[in-house]
């Protein structure tokens, strides 16, 4: 035990070194006197989750939460709190006999006492990180939502097998429902085993709004395929207004055409594909700069862009789609909105002319691009936006 500049404990574990030693597989044989001759890592963690749940539900009497300054007192609740599931997934199986696997359940137990309360109180499970505030207690998750966020597959099956169907009505946690959090996560093998036990695939909830938005947002291709082999509503728009700003696009489409990495862009193509081919309307959106075709062009992905103008895109959203390529310096899309017939010097938006987006953004390539395709420098007065709509 240390303290840090703050003056506050600190507790660290043995150096790397020792660990590195005792899991060599050459080292000297140890506690011969108790019949142990090595270390199994596997063992080491299901004793340290162990450790942790029991000190955890010591935690069951007085609530708390991340605020409370007698947490202080303790320096290991924060380690516990924020590692005893790490230490479980390095455990090995979950089987429900291990000693481990029957503190989590007693753990996971609202009727044993404030221990769960007291650690989602602190720990955020969405975030995988301590909590700074504290939480509103109405979005606190479950312990099923939280054990299909970590991944527990036979947790889930053996809790709900308990408690039944109506474990899935609970909300709570960023996704608002397990379902969601599953769908998110890309986890198939739980998604399908949720909806079996009755989970509502149409159901909306958290900042994702519907489970097949956060499939999409998170580019979850066969999650996505599962939920509309069993019914997701592939034209459905998400009321996240209570959710806060800018946590989730409206329409399945639209979050399946937004793109955020290089990684992500033949999934989203994938993904518009299989939407489209399932009746998802291209020209869905609440404004014009938010359609499918204009978010794909923001991207930058030329393939979903051309996909998307191919499949019925109206011109309404062509100007849109240009000046939020040019604005993001996109240089192939923009070239293969002009080649498809894209206005250069379409006038409206936020910018008013793609060439201004451009300069405005620093995007001198594609100022050069755009003048070599005709692009004027003024506004000419009479175009408007309306003529989008043309």
């Amino acid at each position: 035990m240390t303290r840090n500049k703050k003056g506050e404990e600190v507790l660290h574990f043995a150096h790397q070194s020792v660990r590195e030693y005792l899991l060599r597989d050459n080292h000297p044989t140890l506690y011969t006197d108790v019949g142990v001759s090595s270390f199994r890592e596997s063992i080491a963690h299901q004793v340290v989750a162990r450790i942790c749940l029991i000190y955890l539900l010591s935690f069951d009497t007085q609530p708390i939460s991340s605020e409370n300054q007698g947490i202080r007192h303790f320096p290991l609740y924060n380690y516990a709190a924020e590692y005893w599931m790490d230490h479980i997934n390095s455990g090995g199986t979950l089987e429900p006999e291990l000693p481990h696997c029957i503190l989590l359940e007693r753990f996971f137990d609202s009727t044993s006492g404030n221990a769960y309360a007291n650690w989602i109180r602190v720990y955020n499970p969405d975030s995988g990180s301590l909590r700074t505030t504290s939480p509103d207690p109405h979005e606190l998750p479950s312990p099923l939502y939280c054990s299909v966020l970590f991944g527990w597959l036979d947790v889930v099956t053996r809790m709900l097998q308990r408690g039944g169907p109506s474990l899935l009505s609970s909300m709570g946690g960023k996704y608002g429902h397990p379902l969601h959090a599953a769908s998110w996560k890309g986890d198939i093998p739980m998604v399908k085993l949720l909806l079996e036990e009755g989970a509502h695939v149409n159901t909306q909830a958290g900042v994702c709004g519907y489970a097949l938005n956060a499939a999409s947002k998170a580019k979850r291709v066969g999650v996505a395929r599962l939920l509309l082999d069993k019914g997701a509503e592939v034209n459905a728009v998400s009321d996240t207004k209570s959710k806060g700003p800018n946590t989730v696009l409206q329409t399945v489409l639209q979050e399946a055409a937004a793109v955020y990495s290089e990684s992500q862009k033949e999934a989203g193509l994938e993904l518009v594909t299989l939407l489209v081919e399932k009746g998802a309307d291209v020209n869905q959106s609440t404004t014009l700069e938010k359609g499918p075709l204009v978010i794909a062009a923001s991207s930058g992905v030329p393939k979903i862009v051309r996909f998307l103008l191919d499949h019925g895109t109206e011109r309404r959203y062509y100007g849109y789609a240009l000046q939020a390529a040019a604005r993001c310096g996109h240089y192939a899309t923009v070239k293969l909105l002009l080649d498809y017939g894209v206005d250069v010097n379409w006038v409206g938006g936020r910018y008013r002319t793609a060439i201004k987006a451009a300069r405005e953004n620093g995007c001198q390539h594609v100022v050069q691009l755009l003048l070599e395709y005709g692009a004027t420098s003024e506004e000419e007065d009479g175009k408007e936006t309306e003529q989008a709509v043309l």
